[in-house]
């Protein structure tokens, strides 16, 4: 039995399902493979920018491409250089869209020094959830609402609730990407919301967010609920209150 490639269309529910936490087995289950198959494609396309190595369908189709056009045991380049570029650039305040076109234009000769905005979102978005602070510089220099119609598209986000019925866990994460972009509330303000729940915040995840009430009592509040209630944010004085609906 020949042996047949996998199609962009199965990365894509590869990538998914690995964020889903699926096991390889069942991932196998659902794409009609041998285990070993899905395996060998998360083993190989490791995103070199995380330890943890998180598994985008987009990110490792062109290298397989790539592979599939070159000799068998040709090995893949891991481009730190660029890896450093981007993490560096954005611990300046760069916007993931300057720092791809400065890549192109600093780089012109070299199709290794390329990657998207949207893959560096999503880089953000990944050190988030692992509990970096990369997303903070972005807060700091966008003081507007980033639009991530792009970034979330090709995540998938909204296919992944539907699909895989992980709406608490998925709620959660959805609400956190667009607290940490709109930034309603920051790490100190006092904020009250409907639901009764008031405090000052102590801490913003892509989960959760923490809040130490006047009693000293630390409560954390999921995002799907922080991303779906009226807040109050009182930082502002008395009289000087911030509304987000």
């Amino acid at each position: 039995m020949s042996y047949k490639h996998l199609s962009e269309n199965e990365r894509y529910v590869i990538g998914h399902l690995a964020i889903a936490e699926f096991s390889i087995r069942e991932i196998a289950r659902r794409l009609n493979r041998h285990h070993s198959t899905i395996s060998r494609e998360l083993r190989r396309n490791d995103d070199p920018l995380y330890e943890d190595n998180i598994y985008w369908h987009d990110w490792t189709n062109p290298g397989a491409l790539k592979r599939r056009h070159k000799a068998r045991h040709h090995r893949r380049n891991s481009n730190q250089a660029i890896v450093n570029y981007v993490k560096r650039k954005l611990k300046e305040d760069w916007s993931p869209e300057i720092i791809s076109q400065k890549l192109k234009a600093g780089y012109p000769g070299d199709d290794k020094m390329r990657v998207s905005h949207e893959t560096i979102y999503r880089w953000i978005y990944s050190d988030a959830n692992d509990g970096g602070t990369l997303y903070n510089h972005l807060r700091r220099r966008r003081k507007k609402r980033h639009d991530l119609t792009a970034w979330v598209a090709s995540a998938g986000i909204i296919g992944l609730a539907l699909s895989f019925a992980a709406k608490d866990t998925l709620a959660n994460l959805f609400s956190g990407v667009f607290i940490l972009a709109d930034a309603p509330y920051k790490i100190g303000d006092f904020i009250v919301l409907d639901s009764g729940e008031r405090g000052e915040v102590t801490n913003i995840g892509i989960r959760s967010t923490r809040l130490l009430t006047r009693s000293d009592i630390e409560i954390t509040v999921p995002n799907s609920i922080m991303g779906n209630t009226r807040i109050i944010n009182e930082a502002g004085g008395r009289h000087q209150k911030f509304v987000y609906q």
